[in-house]
């Protein structure tokens, strides 16, 4: 299918695999090669990325392990 992106979630453990809560065009994470930011929210952030395997453009989102849901079950 023409244009169609594959969504994949990465979960960080918060230490420096995400430096600063924001990862750089051309960086590489988990096999996935960051080509841009395409939004940012209360839960993480997603990019457009490219599977560096597959060649197959992606949308990422990462968020940090034990997100919101954790926080939730503190309340």
């Amino acid at each position: 299918m023409a244009g169609h992106t594959e969504p994949h979630t990465l979960y960080t453990d918060g230490a420096s695999a995400v430096p600063g809560d924001a990862l750089e065009p051309g960086s590489v994470i988990a096999g996935y090669r960051i080509d841009g930011v395409l939004g940012r929210g209360g839960m993480g952030a997603v990019y457009a990325a490219t599977d560096a395997e597959l060649g197959r453009r992606v949308a990422l989102k990462v968020v940090p392990a034990g997100g919101s849901d954790a926080r939730q079950h503190q309340q």
